[in-house]
Order: structure tokens, then sequence, then C-alpha cells
């Protein structure tokens, strides 16, 4: 594995300027950030490197996905972060999981695209207002795969939609619409 010495560094660098643009008065009375260190002031500051075995991405553009899923495993378990770096971890998810999860955030965004172009609501916030809708879109983020092997997608799932038009799986959002389009009739 490369050396973390340089990521803690550049994290330790950027949460000392966070600090500092927030509590102006208390980091120029601190000075440095060697000597804020040295008061024991932050915890955050006494940041070290661990290497923990957690489940690694099997391809070149899933990164954002995996800090989804790291984050996701954390709310769901407060001792995950606790035994972080002492055991294995390959056990909380897998590469599957990640690609089930970026189909599903882009069947939601292809959905939320259609229904906002079909109410003519550029902003999403107001359409998650919409609590059918905001608890689909929840249902949709928070579910797993039936099969959490890791397999290739199919040709539906891989296709970018360069028709313009979702493929009919990804038509459980624009189905709520319709819906509801129906009963107010």
């Amino acid at each position: 594995p490369p050396p973390k010495a340089r990521a803690t560094s550049f994290l330790r660098g950027y949460l000392w300027r966070e600090w500092r643009e927030r509590h102006p008065e208390a980091a120029a009375a601190a000075g440095s950030i060697h000597k804020l260190a040295a008061e024991k002031l932050p915890r955050s500051f006494q940041m070290r490197a661990i290497d923990a075995d957690v489940p690694k991405q099997h391809n070149g553009y899933d990164c954002g996905l995996f800090v989804i899923e790291y984050l996701m495993t954390f709310f769901r378990s407060r001792s995950a972060l606790k035994g972080l770096g002492w055991a294995p971890h390959q056990h909380w998810f897998g590469q599957g999981v990640v690609s089930h999860r970026r189909r599903r955030l882009r069947k939601i965004a292809e959905g939320l695209r259609n229904i906002a172009v079909q109410r003519s609501e550029p902003d999403v916030a107001r359409l998650l207002q919409d609590a059918a809708l905001r608890s689909k879109v929840r249902e949709m983020l928070g579910d797993l795969p039936k099969d959490k092997r890791d397999r290739a997608p199919d040709a539906e799932e891989s296709r970018l939609y360069s028709d313009g038009r979702p493929p009919k799986k990804a038509a459980s959002l624009a189905a709520i619409e319709r819906a509801r389009s129906q009963l107010q009739q």
C-alpha cells in the first residue's frame, strides 16, 4: 500500500485551514498548527493514518461511491468506525453492492429529471418535498442487490441513455408521477 503520511499531512492541513477560517480569533492566538497541536486543542490535529483492510474498488470510476458506502456503513454501525484497522472489514460490502448503488443513483437521477420536466420544476429540493417521491427515493437509495456477488451489469443497465430515454427499469419514479396525475383527474 502507498505511504499514508502525505495524505494525512494534506488532511491535517485542510482541517487546520478550515478551523482557522471558522475560529479566526483562536487561530491568531494559537499561531501555528505545530503550536496548536502541542497544546492539544482540537483532536483532529493529532490524526494518524490507519492502514485498514476494507473493501477496495475493482475499477477506476467507483471511488466516490466507495466513500458513500463507507459512510453508510459507519452510519449503520457505530462499532464499525471504532474497530477500523483492528481486523479485516472485507465483509462490509463488495464491488457488486457499489455497482448496484451506482445503477440506482443513475435511475434516481433519470427519474427525477423526467419528473422535473413533467412538472416544469428544475429545483430538486422542491420536488423532494413530495412525501411519496421522497419515500421512493429513500427506498431506492437504501436497497441492496438481490445477488450480492460481484457481477457485470447487463447491457440495458450499462447503456448511457444516449437516446434520451431511460430504460424501462428506471421508470419507477416516473410511475409515481403518472399515478398521482391520474388520481387528481
